[in-house]
């Protein structure tokens, strides 16, 4: 199993190499399968999959947490117009970066006019950096969570988003969020980077460079969003273009096969 984008191409082909995974594949599995779709990226042709691979090779869609939306229970700390909600999804690496600059912003008076942030920075977020946030935010109208589970309902009732994009955080985007800024975690991997641009060009989502990420930058980009009635993730989700079923169709391809073995 894999996820739709793992790291740039020429990342994945010189660990898999070094590893010798590419021909462990090739050589001991019966079937890939992609927690992905063609659409949004043809993981096979990306990653330079051989033919007889590709053949094996299933996109099930996307797999993400299936919350009643109907059902969410607005968060108070997100009740006011404009709101917006930042997630740095687990909160390790980089992330920080990500929810000081937001926090940065709304006291350079850089967002939108009379906006509530709503702060999330992750189970995995450095120790103390939940204090330092508020001691920066102390006076402004900023809500610091030290952890909340799920972050969809927060996402769901938000004027807008900024998240890094991991894959979870990208998939709860697209499940549940209106409009967003995606600022891509850029360490080791490019795989973050790689999937914001990817949405970035399907129209979804703006994809914010770690080297643009500054209180000014972000800001400008919040009011755009903010200022226009379009919602491009409700959009794309209200067109059917987006596919959420790949826990679903996990099961059912696993189940198929073992029927299929247990026939033989």
């Amino acid at each position: 199993g894999l996820r739709d984008i793992s790291d740039a191409p020429e990342g994945v082909e010189e660990a898999w190499g070094r590893s010798g995974v590419d021909q462990l594949i090739e050589e001991c599995y019966d079937d890939v399968v992609v927690y992905g779709t063609e659409a949004c990226n043809d993981t096979a042709d990306v990653y330079g999959f051989s033919e007889s691979l590709t053949d094996r090779t299933t996109y099930l869609g996307f797999v993400v947490e299936d919350v009643d939306v109907d059902g969410l229970v607005v968060p108070e700390s997100v009740s006011a117009s404009p709101n917006v909600v930042v997630t740095a999804g687990g909160g390790d690496g980089a992330a920080e970066d990500l929810t000081r600059c937001a926090v940065d912003m709304v006291k350079a008076g850089h967002g939108p006019d009379g906006m509530t942030l709503t702060v999330i920075p992750g189970p995995l977020a450095p120790a103390g950096l939940v204090d330092e946030l508020r001691e920066r935010s102390a006076v402004w109208p900023v809500v610091i969570h030290d952890l909340v589970d799920p972050t969809s309902p927060f996402m769901h009732a938000a004027d807008a988003v900024v998240s890094t994009g991991g894959y979870n955080t990208s998939m709860q985007l697209q499940r549940y969020a209106h409009r967003a800024v995606v600022g891509p975690r850029v360490m080791h991997r490019q795989e973050q980077l790689m999937r914001a641009r990817r949405l970035e060009e399907l129209g979804r989502v703006v994809c914010l460079h770690p080297d643009e990420l500054t209180p000014e930058r972000l800001g400008g980009l919040l009011r755009g969003l903010c200022s226009v009635p379009a919602r491009p993730l409700a959009e794309a989700r209200d067109s059917g273009e987006l596919d959420f079923d790949g826990a679903r169709r996990l099961a059912e391809f696993c189940n198929e096969r073992l029927s299929a073995t247990s026939c033989t």
